[in-house]
């Protein structure tokens, strides 16, 4: 068991300075989720043995399965999550084909941090990252390095302490209205609840716009569609997604659907701005930023800020809900688990809900939501494209090859996480701590680590303190690995504390 520090917040990082999740978060994140910068032991796996680290680049495994025309596109398609944690018996680099296209996993987590720390040679590119474009445009998540360049320091000021200490009564207020409406014994879907919560909490933290019921459901359809439209799109022939499918036509609409629906947010922020307040300032938030860009020298398109709005709407709902629903759910499974994190909270809080200096207190509250994270990463896979001929572990690279890296794959790998399947928050990061990938890594790390962990932890922490949920009979509810990994029809019943 290690107990000496947590995995997503640092217990003590400067003596006698306030911890700061903003500037420090990304540090402490770092340090064990997902460390860019502190390299694994590449030839010393966790049960003592040794993998060898210099390879004759011929001697990549092809991955065995492949199908004519379709290559590795069917068993992505049916069973992903099983063919991919399969592919580290076969080598740490492994070959698979994409159709006609031949691309690598990479199977070891120093692998993954020595591609992800050079995103001039390996950009934001591939499958994935292809026909998500043709939904979110151009935003920060999916744009090329270049563009990345651009962006970010656009709405890094959203990420800031001042800002996140800000968010904090609203994501009270919202967590407090969501479990004020739960009657006791009453079944609840608490996959539709967590996006309804976040949906609400990202339109006022991010965008101080309220998202009534009807845009919520509009958003959970349309995003419910697209997800698993856009994956579908990823492990299918181009030919597919042009045929008049009752399925295609269901896409096409929810695509027009949810860009009809943001169109219509940025018009209601901009006339909240103009008529809001006596001197028309408009109100802060990332929307705020890229309107106020959009007038100055180095102006933005409609379109951009569009763009935007979207892709940070799409992943400030739907990867904390995923995050937060497998939490609960993993809690309800193990009663001994959420009654020891009822204590902790019992213990730290009372019957307050937590503010941001509560939060490193919290430690085996953040240790579940880290073995959450680490047992289903939202963003499950992902690619990148070589830019020039280079090498990877002393392979051979040419430019254009597509790298696929899992943070599941990595998560799974028995080499980094003994016991890899099974629910354990006191697990010790041990001699791998950069083996816990679940925001990616490098320069294009997720920009909103910190804002994520934080919402879920005070919503996990709200919960809490107010209900004991407790799973229905049955089995558990069917993981969907589409573009992110989310549980099918989660019920459970909420107790009162």
């Amino acid at each position: 068991m290690c107990l000496n520090h947590s995995p997503l917040y640092p217990l003590q990082h400067r003596p006698g300075v306030p911890w700061d999740p903003a500037v420090d978060g990304p540090h402490a994140v770092a340090a064990v989720v997902g460390a860019p910068d502190r390299p694994l032991d590449r030839d010393r796996l966790s049960d003592g043995t040794h993998m060898t680290t210099a390879q004759d680049p011929s001697s990549v495994a092809d991955a065995p399965g492949a199908w004519p025309l379709l290559g590795h596109l069917s068993v992505l398609r049916s069973s992903p999550l099983k063919f991919l944690t399969s592919l580290p018996s076969h080598g740490d680099l492994v070959r698979v084909r994409l159709g006609p296209v031949r691309a690598y996993v990479l199977c070891r987590p120093d692998l993954v941090h020595e591609m992800l720390r050079d995103p001039a040679t390996f950009d934001k590119g591939g499958r994935l990252f292809d026909k998500s474009r043709q939904i979110t445009g151009n935003g920060l998540l999916t744009c090329r390095r270049a563009e990345h360049l651009r962006q970010r320091p656009l709405v890094q000021p959203a990420f800031t302490r001042s800002q996140l200490a800000s968010y904090v009564p609203v994501m009270h207020d919202e967590v407090a209205s969501l479990t004020g409406s739960w009657e006791v014994g009453r079944p609840i879907d608490i996959s539709t609840e967590m996006i309804r919560l976040f949906a609400r909490i990202t339109a006022r933290t991010l965008f101080h716009c309220h998202l009534d019921d009807q845009a919520v459901m509009v958003f959970q359809r349309a995003l419910t569609i697209l997800t698993e439209g856009v994956y579908r799109r990823i492990t299918s022939l181009g030919l597919w997604e042009k045929l008049p499918t009752a399925g295609n036509r269901r896409y096409r609409q929810a695509e027009r659907d949810l860009h009809s629906a943001i169109d219509q947010f940025i018009d209601r922020f901009i006339g909240q701005g103009r008529n809001g307040d006596a001197t028309g300032d408009r109100p802060a938030g990332i929307l705020g930023m890229l309107l106020a860009v959009r007038e100055g020298e180095d102006s933005l398109t409609r379109q951009e800020v569009h763009d935007q709005t979207l892709i940070f709407l799409m992943a400030g709902i739907e990867t904390t809900a995923a995050t937060l629903s497998w939490t609960l759910h993993l809690l309800g499974r193990h009663p001994q688990a959420q009654e020891r994190m009822h204590t902790e909270i019992t213990t730290v809080l009372g019957p307050r809900l937590p503010t941001l200096n509560d939060i490193p207190r919290l430690d085996y509250t953040r240790r579940v939501l880290t073995e959450s994270l680490r047992l289903y990463p939202p963003a499950w896979i992902l690619t990148r494209t070589a830019t020039t001929d280079t090498h990877l572990g002393g392979h051979p690279i040419p430019a254009g090859t597509t790298l696929l890296f899992s943070p599941y794959l990595i998560h799974h790998d028995a080499r980094f996480f003994p016991d890899p399947d099974h629910f354990i928050p006191d697990r010790c990061p041990g001699e791998h701590p950069s083996a816990l990938i679940p925001f990616g890594g490098g320069p294009r790390k997720c920009i909103g680590d910190v804002y994520g962990i934080t919402e879920a932890l005070i919503a996990l922490a709200g919960i809490s303190t107010r209900w004991r949920l407790t799973a229905t009979p049955g089995p558990p509810p069917r993981l969907l690995a589409r573009g992110t990994l989310t549980p099918h029809r989660l019920i459970m019943t909420a107790q009162p504390r």
